[in-house]
């Protein structure tokens, strides 16, 4: 992940680093591109991802996206699908929890949105469960002073 693109020579720079290391880390990969999108900022970042599990079958994983969910790996595991409710006692589950409702002066996140989104992504694991290993919303960014959700990086696996 390169950060911080302002520039085309930048992202030409920042494109030709990544096939190379991936080149490197993985010589037999068929790379065909690299996935671009615009650097958010503000707003909370949220990890919600779906794992397959041998025994319990999709499972969603809800956590406080970027740093927090690498170092930290607050995470609340639930077994797919389930309602926006059991949704939003997951969310609240979490250790970071109290970031979610605006800590620190900063602008609250719509838990119920946000508790929405993973519900649906739950309940689409669930339908699709014999496809693929599993979904993945690293960045999923709310903010409801300004009522935004995207997803600057989601992927199907």
């Amino acid at each position: 992940m390169k950060l911080g693109i302002e520039s085309r020579d930048q992202a030409m720079q920042a494109y030709n680093a990544i096939l190379a290391a991936a080149a490197e880390k993985a010589p037999k990969a068929d790379v065909h591109g690299v996935l671009v999108s615009r650097q958010l900022g503000g707003g909370v970042e949220c990890f919600m991802g779906i794992k397959r599990d041998p025994s319990f079958g999709p499972v969603a994983v809800f956590g406080l996206g970027g740093i927090y969910v690498e170092i930290l790996n607050d995470v609340a595991i639930r077994p797919c699908p389930f309602t926006p409710a059991e949704a939003r006692s997951m969310i609240e589950s979490i250790k970071g929890a109290s970031i979610l409702y605006g800590a620190r002066g900063q602008s609250p996140v719509d838990i119920g949105a946000l508790a929405e989104m993973l519900s649906k992504l739950s309940c689409c694991a669930a339908r699709t469960r014999k496809r693929g290993a599993g979904r993945s919303l690293k960045s999923a960014r709310r903010n409801s002073r300004e009522h935004e959700h995207v997803h600057p990086d989601a992927r199907t696996l």
